[in-house]
């Protein structure tokens, strides 16, 4: 016990010298100073963390929009495709799969007006042909009466 006795005796006894006051001083500056820098790392580091978190979150959500944007554009395509194809079968799904689409959260304003229009176009063209059947059905009857 004795060497333990005599440090503390020489630095807190009478004999107080400039160096062991500076040793103290300096020691607890540079404890406070690694504290400060620590303290400073950590807040640091959960900001970087967050804002990862929130850059990745929101990559996330692009792709997630990108993909689901692209996949409209596909069954668009195909319900066009069957549309077109002539068959009644497969144009009644398609204007079931078409109005689907402009409901569909993936659609934006100009491509619910795209679909609109699809079905206006459609359905006009549609009515203007089984009216004119229905003329030329209806002079055919009254000449043969």
């Amino acid at each position: 016990m004795q060497p333990t006795a005599d440090f503390f005796g020489e630095l807190f006894g009478p004999n107080w010298t400039a160096q062991g006051v500076s040793a103290i001083i300096s020691s607890s500056i540079a404890l406070v100073a690694i504290g400060i820098s620590s303290f400073v790392s950590w807040k640091q580091g959960t900001k970087t963390r967050t804002h990862l978190d929130t850059v990745d979150q929101r990559q996330a959500d692009r792709d997630r929009e990108f993909k689901g944007r692209e996949h409209w554009w596909e069954r668009f395509q195909w319900a066009m495709g069957e549309i077109a194809s002539g068959d009644i079968d497969r144009v009644g799904v398609a204007f079931v799969v078409l109005m689907d689409l402009a409901r569909s959260s993936w659609a934006n304003e100009s491509d619910k007006l795209l679909v609109a229009e699809v079905l206006n176009e459609y359905i006009i063209e549609e009515s203007a042909e089984s009216n004119d059947a229905e003329e030329d059905g209806d002079e055919t009857t009254t000449q043969g009466e």
